[in-house]
């Protein structure tokens, strides 16, 4: 709770990952990919429920054996959601998965809440930050900024150079003008409103009312947090595990989280 504001945190995780199977319960720096998210999730300050929706037998498998491993404290918080297979296909939205995530809540374990937090099991690095000289979980830091600042939505992204190019009918083409590849500024020139932010989708905030009345995580007025390259990395393809095993050694972190 920040304030009087209750915070509901959902991961979502189905089962029939087609690139790499299994993938949520993959071992990663020696837990199951979504073990990290739940962990981001429980060492929050502010979070008061935890829910791990899902339709797939082994992520189940993954949660009770989690379970077993953290604090009385962190069970009370910590619940499963049984994901209808309906809403666990390749075309499902995530909006519906945490609409029926936060229904469930609500109606099956009398769960209401005022900001709904999603954390990608895909994206399982979130890092300690120094906000004023204190360090805070990246969770934390985003739940601050979106409630402090009146932003009805969060969403993290990456900072790119504006030096885009697209294939338009097998042609490449630069993306601010065929012109301009040769003139563009250098990259020491560049000002805050020169730069692209990608979706990188390691976490998003969302006011309820905004989820429930718009089928959509992002308001009309969102907060951008930029995460560092190594947070804004997803799970896509086999690679991407021994990647991120090996970011973590040479930076030197014992967890995902920066611990």
């Amino acid at each position: 709770m920040i304030d009087d504001k209750k915070i509901l945190a959902t991961v979502i995780a189905r089962a029939g990952s087609k690139g790499i199977p299994l993938k949520n319960v993959k071992m990663l720096h020696e837990k199951p990919l979504v073990v990290w998210s739940l962990l981001a999730a429980l060492q929050s300050t502010y979070i008061d429920y935890v829910v791990l929706s899902s339709n797939c037998y082994h992520v189940k498998k993954v949660y009770l054996d989690f379970r077993n491993e953290i604090t009385e404290e962190q069970r009370k918080k910590l619940f499963w959601i049984q994901r209808p297979n309906e809403l666990s296909t390749d075309t499902s939205t995530n909006e519906e998965s945490l609409i029926h995530a936060y229904d469930h809540a609500k109606r099956f374990l009398k769960i209401d809440a005022d900001y709904i937090i999603t954390l990608q099991p895909t994206s399982p690095v979130r890092l300690s930050i120094e906000v004023d000289g204190e360090i805070i979980s990246l969770v934390d830091a985003c739940i601050t900024s979106c409630h402090d600042l009146g932003h009805d939505s969060l969403l993290t992204v990456s900072e790119h150079t504006p030096f885009f190019w697209r294939i338009n009918k097998h042609r490449a083409k630069y993306i601010l003008g065929e012109d301009q590849c040769c003139k563009r500024k250098f990259r020491q020139e560049l000002k805050n409103d020169d730069f692209f932010y990608h979706d990188c989708g390691n976490l998003y905030i969302t006011e309820k009312n905004i989820l429930l009345n718009n089928k959509c995580r992002i308001g009309n007025n969102p907060k951008l947090v930029k995460v560092s390259k190594l947070e804004s990395l997803q799970i896509d393809e086999e690679e991407d595990f021994a990647f991120i095993e090996n970011m973590i050694k040479v930076k030197g972190y014992n967890s995902l989280l920066g611990d």
